[in-house]
């Protein structure tokens, strides 16, 4: 375990930091650079206006669900 990992874990145990688990990040090809713009469009009409809600999606089948 590194200096920092010690040092985050020492913080969470005295309350100090919370752990939000494991965060996936896009990044890019080519640089691997997060720092990139991402435009969610519909896959049938293209449309870019969504409304947030707490949904998920399994890719493999499609099925869609609150």
């Amino acid at each position: 375990m590194s200096f920092t990992d010690e040092q985050l874990k020492d913080f969470e145990v005295h309350g100090k930091v919370i752990s939000l688990g494991t965060i996936n990040e896009l990044a890019c090809n080519q640089c691997n650079s997060v720092r990139i713009n991402q435009v969610a469009k519909c896959p049938q009409c293209k449309a870019v206006e969504f409304r947030q809600q707490n949904l998920v999606e399994h890719y493999k089948c499609g099925e869609v669900g609150f």
